[in-house]
């Protein structure tokens, strides 16, 4: 079984892999052998790409065996290793007190051991720790030791992991060829060995690019067909991704509010809280502000992993909304000051595309929005005018559009052309 689940990672069947282990979880329990259980666990050595689990959630029944089986003293370090990985795998996303000092126990085993599948797997798993959720300096770190590994040996899927933290490190710098080559890489190494899974991230990475330029039909088809092959080979998560992602292209396009109330709400029903942001900037836009304020209000904060950025701008957008629609601005103020600094170090990004999923324009122009609503003239000036030079550098004409038409009612005697300059 342990055979069948490494097989099953490799081919990107990680939700098959995950049955795998659990029925070999419930065979060990079922012989009440502790070695077996530890097999069950120790089995999983593959580098995984994304969550491993259905997204916002956690395995209480898997994190309890993980965290039993830490606590034996007769490990070796490979078997301890592949736990800490596996058990950080578990957590990812959540900003769990448990997750602490995990990833740094992986490295500094894997390091002393010298065995160079060891040390890749610890730094890929670093990628699934809060701390680096939307870090671009240590995306780039962890880049530099992948490479440096993989002159020295033979290692595919840590090669692929060094083009996709490099990919993100120049999304999120603005460097725009950067982007392009480091994906391109990763596609032409996913192609060559057979790796399913990576080869369908970088498509989603091309569906938000064409989605960055404009051409919304090419990105709709570009992550209908990734997600698709995503499906087809097992991955997990993909229907509902696919669902955010058009939601997104949508909100992007200046779709039909109305036609898009559906998918929402079907993933309101399946995530909950995590998805009443979305709900409410639809309702809110569509004129509801009752129903938009109440799912405002049942929000849980957005969580510390790929998605922070774009959830939180989809909260800050939700807001803005329902003052729009003639909700007491006094009673958003706070928070409205709460997301422009937490939004504020992500100023010269684009939302989202450090995670290589889903974009939702320049975080700049989501600060300037705010920072009308706070009336802070000077600061949403600044704001506007940052994000039609963002816009500028991907070739977003209909990002630089949307910034100058709201830099215009606050610069007044700027001439048009002179900011589009």
């Amino acid at each position: 079984m342990g055979a069948l689940m490494r097989a099953q990672i490799r081919a990107g069947q990680v939700g098959p892999a995950r049955q795998t282990r659990e029925l070999a979880v419930a065979i060990a329990e079922g012989s009440g052998r502790a070695d077996l259980l530890l097999a069950a666990y120790a089995g999983w050595t593959e580098p995984t790409l994304w969550h491993v689990r259905p997204y916002g959630t956690v395995d209480e029944r898997v994190v309890g065996h993980l965290t039993e089986l830490l606590r034996r003293d007769d490990l070796t370090v490979a078997v301890r290793c592949g736990l800490l990985a596996a058990l950080v795998a578990e957590l990812d996303g959540m900003d769990d007190p448990r997750m602490v000092g995990l990833v740094d126990e992986a490295a500094q085993l894997a390091a002393q051991s010298g065995e160079p599948w060891l040390i890749g797997l610890a730094v890929v798993s670093r990628c699934k720790d809060a701390s680096t959720a939307v870090d671009p300096k240590t995306w780039r770190e962890m880049a530099g030791q992948l490479d440096e590994l993989c002159s020295a040996h033979d290692l595919p899927p840590y090669e692929w992991w060094r083009d996709y933290l490099r990919a993100k490190a120049a999304a999120v710098t603005n460097d725009v060829a950067g982007f392009v080559r480091h994906v391109d890489s990763g596609i032409q190494l996913a192609q060559r060995y057979g790796l399913p899974e990576a080869l369908s991230i970088m498509a989603v990475a091309r569906a938000m690019h064409a989605q960055v330029g404009g051409d919304f039909a090419l990105a709709r088809q570009r992550y209908l067909d990734a997600t698709q092959a995503m499906t087809r080979h097992g991955a997990l998560n993909a229907d509902e991704f696919l669902t955010f992602a058009l939601l997104t292209v949508s909100l992007d396009e200046g779709h039909d509010v109305a036609s898009m109330q559906p998918a929402a709400q079907a993933l309101f029903a399946r995530f909950g809280p995590l998805a009443a942001d979305v709900c409410s900037l639809l309702f809110a836009r569509a004129g509801d502000l009752a129903e938009a304020s109440r799912l405002h209000a049942l929000a849980t904060p957005p969580r510390r992993d790929y998605f922070w950025v774009p959830f939180t701008v989809v909260r800050a957008q939700s807001l803005l909304a329902l003052g729009a629609g003639g909700l007491d601005i006094g009673a958003l103020r706070l928070e409205a000051d709460e997301l422009y600094c937490a939004l504020q170090p992500h100023e010269d990004e684009i939302a989202g595309i450090g995670g290589i999923a889903v974009v939702l324009g320049p975080v700049a122009q989501v600060l300037g929005d705010l920072a009308v609503l706070l009336g802070r003239t000077d600061e949403a000036r600044t704001q506007y005018e940052r994000a039609a030079r963002v816009a500028r550098l991907w070739q977003a004409s209909h990002w630089v559009d949307r910034a100058l038409d709201r830099l215009g009612p606050v610069s007044p005697d700027l001439p048009r052309n002179v900011t589009a300059g």
